[in-house]
């Protein structure tokens, strides 16, 4: 298979990261970031596509001494994005040397929105 001049897969056309850390009163911090993703390709054909998406994220804790108890949230929009794929067009398990189409690429999915809380200990 020929595949040269194609982009190669899964490099997104740009990568973006913004976050805020604030302090606030009472041992209590917020961060914010927002992670953006250009389009990129899922396969080396470059026949199936990831659009560009972005993920906000967001934690609040509480530090005191050497402990701290955090919530946070992932993926907050819910954005539904590729995180890999398996290109299953050309795969022959029987003779690997001779691939056949079998017209399917298998997306795998990233993280949906995503809630937790968590304690860490510092030593």
């Amino acid at each position: 298979y020929e595949f040269g001049g194609n982009d190669i897969n899964f490099v997104p056309e740009y990568t973006a990261n913004v976050a805020a850390h604030i302090q606030l009163p009472w041992n209590l911090s917020m961060l914010w970031e927002v992670h953006g993703i250009g389009n990129y390709w899922l396969d080396e054909a470059n026949t199936a596509e990831q659009d560009s998406f972005a993920l906000v994220n967001g934690r609040i804790s509480y530090k005191r001494d050497n402990w701290e108890l955090f919530v946070y949230a992932r993926n907050l929009g819910d954005e539904g994005y590729s995180n890999n794929a398996l290109d299953l067009r050309y795969t022959d398990y029987s003779n690997p040397a001779a691939p056949r189409p079998s017209g399917m690429i298998l997306h795998i999915p990233g993280w949906p929105r995503t809630f937790g809380a968590g304690l860490s200990a510092s030593f």
